[in-house]
């Protein structure tokens, strides 16, 4: 039941920045990408997929609420929902920003769980309709040492 709630709640947060995108207060996005740890092994590696929303605070910066599935080989009887939001400093095509991301485990099986918040970087590059993003997750409890998640992504901008 809990499970059913926390994915009703993300999505319905996706919804409603998407109408508030929609509405010409931001500009949204789609994207898709890889995640792996911080050995760049790749081994295992995991899909990402997900959608957010830049909202602009003046000329530079804008905040970037988001939410995210990964997914490990595309099977999703286990799967991670990330939430982040990122304030980010918009220099012409380019950005780079720092945030809070959360992930929550969702099972078929009988454990789930989620991660406590931790810092996540993001650098990137935009063209008219496209978005392209690497992106660094640290724990705080061990600030750039163990335990990193590196990604990149690519999208699309509405």
């Amino acid at each position: 039941m809990k499970k059913n709630i926390r994915l009703a709640g993300i999505f319905l947060l996706v919804f409603v920045l998407s109408n508030f995108a929609i509405a010409g207060h931001g500009e949204l996005f789609i994207h898709g990408g890889i995640v792996t740890d911080d050995s760049f092994s790749f081994d295992p590696y995991f899909w990402t997929f997900g959608s957010g929303v830049d909202i602009p605070l003046g000329e530079i910066f804008s905040i970037t609420p988001e939410a995210n599935i990964i997914t490990y080989k595309m099977k999703f009887d286990t799967f991670w929902i990330e939430g982040s939001a990122i304030l980010n400093a918009n220099l012409g095509n380019l950005f780079v920003g720092a945030g809070l991301t959360k992930w929550f485990l969702v099972s078929d099986k009988s454990y789930s769980g989620n991660t406590e918040f931790a810092l996540k970087l993001n650098v990137g590059a935009t063209g008219e309709s496209t978005r392209l993003r690497f992106f660094l997750i640290t724990p705080f409890d061990n600030l750039f040492k163990k335990g990193m998640t590196v990604g990149a992504t690519f999208g699309l901008s509405f």
